[in-house]
């Protein structure tokens, strides 16, 4: 459980970072409400990921569906990438 968990955070804080850049360039395109929707999507993850619970997984992902449903076209699909525990760190 502890390899599951641990490949889940690294995923997690990938998505993070990733979603951090994607925000900043956002914000300088202008595209503001989309930038605040993207933010809106990640503001619980910090919680979640210091006192884990077996529900987080499926509040993270509902957050990142919420904005993937606004947003199909997104650059990076997040849901696919929560889903897979690809990792996104550089």
């Amino acid at each position: 459980m502890e390899t599951a968990y641990k490949d889940l955070e690294v995923c997690i804080l990938g998505i993070l970072q990733r979603a951090i850049t994607e925000t900043r360039t956002m914000v300088l395109m202008g595209q503001t409400e989309k930038a605040a929707d993207l933010l809106d999507a990640l503001d619980n993850i910090p919680r979640h990921l210091a006192n884990w619970q077996e529900s987080s997984k499926f509040e993270i992902q509902a957050q990142l569906s919420y904005f993937m449903e606004k947003y199909p076209n997104h650059l990076t699909n997040y849901v696919e990438v929560f889903e897979t525990k690809r990792s996104l760190i550089w």
